[in-house]
């Protein structure tokens, strides 16, 4: 099974860094990524860095 080593940084509407989970290897495919449960409602964005890519997701998070 083919793994990447990939860095995963959540940052918040301003562009200010919230949460690094540092550079790790990941497996080819889906993958679940604990996240701390204490961020705030609102929205994200998860970039997602490896070597050869940048890929940048939404998140909203809604809490009551």
């Amino acid at each position: 099974e083919k793994e990447t080593e990939a860095e995963i940084i959540f940052t918040d509407a301003m562009g200010r860094t919230i949460l690094s989970l540092g550079k790790n290897k990941y497996p080819a495919g889906e993958n679940l990524i604990p996240v701390e449960n204490n961020l705030r409602s609102g929205i994200y964005f998860v970039q997602i860095r490896t070597k050869n890519s940048l890929q940048t997701r939404c998140l909203s998070v809604m809490k009551d």
